[in-house]
């Protein structure tokens, strides 16, 4: 139902407006309409009520105080917060409670970023499938700052997690046409300045507490689970299923005792050498 506005004429007493009784219907029929709605129940937008509970908005969302609709955002949230607590800028809770979910996936957050056209500026056009942006403008010190910070699932249950990702890469993607030059599921570029005391690319603490721990695991034998060195990988380090093997034409030796008898084979051009090492 439509806004019923009541008419009160064009001057006091004139008799032009509504009559008491239609005038008090128009009221009782807006405050009913007003106490019927459900503040969780679907907008749609055209403005009529979905019953379902499902809710549709057509266009370009700003929410905030500093929030502006842009042309080309879907959602803008954006405001200045002033608090002394711990503040939150996006707080996103998926509670599930379908007991079956068999054979299928929960997924708390999903973004599918997808360019169906060709851009303009082909050579410098980048396409994130999500950008995570930390700033500190402040001049106070600060502990820490993680642009993204994953935290560890928390098993609640008696039920148990054969695997438990901070961060999963999917494999095998599928290139259509054109294929990158090069695929890479983690990249970490420069972190190195001045100013900085220590800057790693990787940084991982020790793994401690569990049956077996490990602070890199390379799974797979012989080639593809191997470590490169040099700008152009000229040297490469794996294990072929029985023996550590260097291969590369950049190899050299080093002078320094080794207090661990055994051998490393080296593959120079196709031909493994088996040098012997020990105090």
């Amino acid at each position: 139902m439509a806004k019923q506005t009541v008419g009160i004429g064009s001057a006091a007493n004139d008799g032009t407006g509504d009559p008491l009784r239609v005038a008090f219907d128009k009221i009782n029929d807006n405050f009913t309409e007003l106490y019927n709605y459900q503040p969780d129940t679907a907008l749609q937008a055209d403005g009529s009520v979905d019953s379902t509970g499902n809710q549709l908005f057509q266009g370009h969302v700003a929410i905030g105080a500093d929030a502006a609709v842009s042309a080309t955002t879907l959602l803008t949230l954006e405001e200045t917060i002033d608090a002394a607590s711990p503040v939150v800028a996006v707080e996103y809770v998926l509670d599930i409670e379908n007991t079956g979910l068999i054979g299928t996936a929960a997924t708390s957050l999903y973004l599918d970023t997808t360019n169906s056209q060709e851009p303009t500026l082909v050579s410098v056009a980048t396409l994130y499938g999500i950008f995570v942006e930390a700033n500190q403008e402040s001049v106070e010190d600060m502990l820490d700052m993680y642009p993204f910070f994953a935290s560890p699932v928390s098993l609640a249950g008696s039920g148990n997690i054969t695997g438990d990702y901070a961060a999963f890469f999917a494999s095998s993607p599928s290139w259509n046409g054109g294929k990158p030059v090069d695929a890479i599921a983690f990249k970490a570029n420069n972190q190195g300045a001045s100013s900085i005391t220590n800057s790693y690319g990787l940084h991982i603490v020790k793994q401690t507490g569990a049956v077996n721990n490990y602070g890199i695991a390379l799974l797979g034998d012989d080639l593809g689970a191997d470590i490169a060195f040099g700008a152009s990988q000229d040297v490469r380090q794996h294990f072929n299923g029985t023996n550590l093997e260097f291969e590369g034409s950049g190899i050299a030796h080093t002078a320094a005792t080794v207090t661990h008898d055994g051998y490393v084979t080296i593959a120079i051009n196709g031909v493994a050498y088996n040098f012997m090492t020990g105090t």
